[in-house]
């Protein structure tokens, strides 16, 4: 009987980890998060009611394409990145300017990253259709 019970504990304990060690490696947000986000293609956003580390998020883009940002961090602080496929920086800020746009000048991945200390605030990133 000790052996039987054993036996269904590690199963149980096996069938735990396959299921959370998975959903744990997934997570692109290292430090402490908590609050909600949404990732597409072609757009991010965040609502934090608490970020103390960081968080990344790719968009694809083509040239011509706009950027409506809306940033803004009410406790903490937060910075804000987004680098063009080459690395290079098309903006910097901690919220300072909530709302703005940003033109896209050509094709590719754009790497958006996001870090908190001790942070409330959101960030809303969405491509404007071109019309």
């Amino acid at each position: 009987m000790k052996r039987a019970h054993r036996g269904i504990v590690f199963l149980a304990v096996l069938l735990c980890a396959a299921l959370i060690i998975p959903a744990l490696a997934s997570c692109d947000c290292r430090g402490d998060f908590r609050g909600s986000r949404m990732k597409n293609p072609t757009s991010y956003s965040l609502a934090a009611t608490w970020l103390d580390g960081e968080d990344t998020h790719t968009l694809t883009l083509r040239a011509g394409d706009v950027l409506a940002v809306s940033f803004a961090c009410s406790e903490g602080s937060m910075t804000m990145v987004i680098t063009d496929p080459d690395g290079g920086e098309i903006y910097r800020g901690n919220g300072s300017v909530s709302d703005f746009r940003l033109n896209i000048e050509r094709d590719g991945r754009y790497l958006v990253t996001v870090r908190g200390e001790r942070a409330t605030g959101s960030i809303s990133i969405s491509r404007v259709e071109n019309k």
